[in-house]
C-alpha cells in the first residue's frame, strides 16, 4: 500500500476507490498509508489506527459490490469510521440480458495537496480487491505530470467510471466531490510508464454491451500474431482471438480443465514458438525474495523478507504484433477471461504498449520462471456442483443486500446512560430468491437475528444499546438450509446522537499513555518523523514515560504551537476530551484512576486552552 502514500510535502486531499469484495478491517491499511502517519506505522497500535481514521474518514469514498462486504471479527469498535466512507452498489443489468452482472473494478483515484497549494493526482489500476487476501496480483501506478486547461480525451473512460459511481450507490452520498474529481481527471497528463512508448489507454466496461472486440481488436493498423491470457478464471467465451491467432493461457488448474475440449484442441494447435499453450500457477509454488520493494507494496516481493506466494488472482492480456517493428500490448485490470466480465460486469483496465523485449509474452513467462508449470488437459470436465451452489447462494445475499436498509435511533430515556433502541426498516420490499431464507442482525448483536420475508418491507427493532454500540452496520445472512452466506450492509443512519464517534474514540483511550499519544499525533499534523517517535515511545517525555505531573513537556509545547497554527486539530481534540470527561463521570471505577496522572489538573489546563482558543477565534 506504499503506492497510496503521499509524496513528501503533500497530504491526501480526496480519494475514490472501487473494489468488488471489501474487508472492513483491511481498509485500515490504506487508512494508515493515506494518513499523516504513513504505512510504516504500527498497524496494530490502536492509537495509530484511531489517528489514521480521524485523518482519512472524511476524505475517502469507497464503492463496492453490495453483498460482498465481509463480516469483521476484530477491530469492530473502529469500523464506525467507515460508515460514511463505504458505499455499496447494485449489480448492473443490461436491458436485453436476464442475468445481472457484478460491480468488479479495482481502481484508486487520488488527489494530493502540497504545502504550497499545488494539487497532484495518482491513479492505481489493480487486479486485487480491498481484502487481506494474499493472492498474486498486479498494480499499475500512474502519477500526474501536469494539469492543463485542455481536455485529455484519453482520460474520458476513467472520468466516466467516476461520474457513474454515485448513481450506482444504494445509499445517498455527496456526489459533488466525486463529479468534481472526475472533471479534474479529464485535464490530467500522466507521467510516462517506464519502457512504454505511448501514453496509457483506459478501458471502462460499464456492463451495458459486449466489450470483447472493442478492447482486444485494437486500432486499424493492429494485426495480432498471438495472445497470452493470464487470469484465475477462464471461460471459452472469454479468450480473445480464439481460433484466429495462437492463444496461450495461464490460469488456475481447475479452470483449465473446465474449458471445452474443442477450445483446448484449438489452443494445442496454436503454439507460440517455445511457449506452451496452457499453464497453471501453483497455489503455493514457492517463495520470492528481492533486494528492492515491489511498486505495488503488497505483492509477494517485500524487501528482503521471503513471503509465500498465494493463488493466482492477476488479470493480464498480452498481445504480440505480427511485426516486430510495431509495439506489443499489455492490458491489466479487473476483468477475468470470462464471458460475463466482457458482457455484463462493470470492469476497468489500463493498456500499455512497448517493445517486445519489455512487453512481450516470452518476457513475462521468463519472469514467472518455475511458478508457471506447463499443464496438460483434455478439457471437458464437468462444472463443480458445489461451486455453482455457492455462487447462487452468494447471489441471493447480494439481492438481499440491495434492499435499502435504514436504522433509526430512538432514545429510551432522557439521558444517554439509559440507552437506545435501533429501529431497522427497509424503504422497499426485500428480494429473496426462491429456495432461500434470510435474516438480518445488528453488527455486534449476532444472537439477535430477525427473519426477512420475500417481497415485504422489513420492520424490526434491536433494543437496549449504548451510545458507542449505535451503528448502521447490519449483517444479512442467506441460507439454503445447508450452507450460509453473509455480508455486512451499511444502512442509512437517522437520528444518531451528537458526539457518538468522539465517544468511541474516548472509549479506546482508556489509559493516560494512549490519550497523550493520541493528543500528540492529533496536534502534530503531518509530522511523520515525530509520529514515528511517538508511536515507538522514543521521546523522553512521551506518555509511556510520564506517569505524574500536569502534562508531558512535548504535549504542552505542541498545544501552545497548535493554538497559533492548527486550531482545527485543537477543536477535534477538544471534542474527544469532552467525551472522555463524560465517560469518566459515568464510570465508577475508571481504569486510569490507578495512574498517578492528575486528570483534574489536566482538565484545568485544558479549560485554559479552550478559553485562549476562543479569544484567538474572536480576533
Amino acid at each position: 500500500m506504499e503506492s497510496l502514500e503521499p509524496d513528501p510535502g503533500y497530504e491526501l486531499d480526496y480519494a475514490v476507490a472501487t473494489t468488488f469484495t471489501l474487508d472492513l478491517t483491511a481498509t485500515l491499511v490504506p487508512a494508515l498509508a493515506l494518513s499523516s502517519l504513513g504505512s510504516g506505522s504500527m498497524v496494530k497500535d490502536p492509537v495509530a489506527l484511531l489517528k489514521a481514521l480521524k485523518d482519512t474518514s472524511t476524505k475517502v469514498d469507497i464503492f463496492c459490490q453490495a453483498g460482498e462486504v465481509g463480516v469483521p471479527h476484530e477491530a469492530r469498535e473502529l469500523i464506525a469510521f467507515f460508515e460514511d466512507m463505504v458505499h455499496e452498489v447494485r449489480r448492473p443489468q443490461r436491458a436485453e440480458a436476464g442475468a445481472k452482472g457484478l460491480f468488479h473494478p479495482k481502481v484508486w483515484v487520488l488527489r494530493y495537496a502540497g504545502e504550497d497549494g499545488v494539487l497532484t493526482y495518482r491513479t492505481l489500476v489493480l487486479t486485487r480487491n480491498l481484502t487481506h487476501d494474499s493472492s498474486w496480483d498486479l498494480v499499475v501506478r500512474l502519477d500526474s505530470e501536469a494539469v492543463t486547461s485542455d481536455v485529455n480525451e484519453a482520460n474520458e473512460p476513467l472520468a466516466a467510471l467516476l461520474d457513474g459511481l454515485p448513481g450506482r450507490s444504494i445509499r445517498t452520498l455527496d456526489a459533488s466531490r466525486v463529479h468534481a474529481l472526475a472533471e479534474e481527471i479529464r485535464h490530467v497528463i500522466w507521467q510516462g510508464i517506464p519502457d512504454a512508448k505511448f501514453a496509457p489507454q483506459f478501458h471502462y466496461l460499464d456492463g451495458s454491451s459486449d466489450a470483447m472486440s472493442r478492447v482486444f481488436e485494437g486500432g486499424d493498423n493492429d494485426r495480432w500474431a498471438g495472445h497470452l491470457v493470464v487470469s484465475p478464471f477462464v471461460q471459452d467465451d472469454g479468450l480473445p482471438g480464439l481460433g484466429d491467432v495462437p492463444v496461450a493461457v495461464v490460469a488456475r488448474p481447475g479452470e483449465l480443465d473446465r474449458l471445452r475440449s474443442a477450445t483446448v484442441a484449438t489452443l494445442d494447435d496454436h503454439r507460440l514458438r517455445a511457449v506452451q499453450p496452457m499453464y497453471r500457477l501453483d497455489d503455493v509454488s514457492g517463495y520470492l525474495g528481492s533486494d528492492e520493494s515491489d511498486d505495488s507494496g503488497d505483492s509477494a516481493v517485500v524487501g528482503t523478507e521471503q513471503m509465500p506466494l498465494g493463488r493466482l488472482h492477476a488479470k493480464m492480456y498480452i498481445s504480440e504484433h505480427w511485426s516486430r517493428l510495431t509495439e506489443d500490448r499489455v492490458i491489466i485490470g479487473s476483468a477475468n477471461a470470462t464471458g460475463p466480465a466482457f458482457s455484463r460486469n462493470v470492469e476497468f483496465l489500463v493498456e500499455m504498449r512497448g517493445h517486445r523485449k519489455k512487453f512481450g509474452i516470452e518476457r513475462f513467462l521468463d519472469d514467472l520462471g518455475e511458478l508457471a508449470i506447463p499443464y496438460e488437459t483434455g478439457g471437458g470436465a464437468e462444472p463443480d456442483r458445489e461451486e455453482d451452489v455457492q455462487r447462487r447462494l452468494d447471489d441471493a445475499v447480494r439481492a438481499v443486500a440491495e434492499a435499502r436498509f435504514r436504522v433509526k435511533v430512538q432514545a429510551i430515556g432522557a439521558g444517554p446512560e439509559e440507552g437506545y433502541d435501533l429501529l431497522i426498516v427497509t424503504d422497499e420490499p426485500v428480494g429473496i430468491a426462491a429456495g432461500y431464507t434470510a435474516t438480518v442482525s445488528v453488527l455486534g448483536f449476532d444472537s439477535r437475528t430477525m427473519p426477512l420475508t420475500n417481497g415485504e418491507r422489513f420492520d424490526g427493532r434491536c433494543r437496549g444499546v449504548s451510545l458507542t454500540q449505535i451503528t448502521p452496520l447490519l449483517v444479512v445472512t442467506a441460507t439454503d438450509g445447508e450452507r450460509t452466506s453473509t455480508s455486512v450492509v451499511i444502512a442509512e443512519l437517522d437520528n444518531a446522537p451528537d458526539g457518538r464517534l468522539d465517544a468511541i474514540v474516548a472509549e479506546q483511550l482508556d489509559t493516560p499513555d494512549k490519550f497523550l499519544k493520541f493528543a500528540l499525533l492529533m496536534l502534530n499534523f503531518g509530522d511523520r518523523a515525530l509520529a514515528g517517535e511517538v508511536l515507538r515511545g522514543g521521546r523522553e517525555d512521551s506518555g509511556s514515560r510520564q506517569s505524574s505531573g500536569l502534562l508531558p513537556g512535548s504535549l504542552l509545547d505542541t498545544v501552545l504551537q497548535a493554538l497559533a497554527t492548527n486550531p482545527e486539530a485543537l477543536a477535534e481534540l477538544d471534542a474527544v476530551v469532552q467525551a472522555m470527561g463524560k465517560r469518566r463521570k459515568n464510570d465508577a471505577n475508571p481504569a486510569n484512576e490507578q495512574s498517578t496522572f492528575d486528570w483534574d489538573a489536566f482538565n484545568g489546563f485544558w479549560a485554559e486552552v479552550s478559553a485562549a482558543q476562543k479569544i484567538l477565534g474572536e480576533k
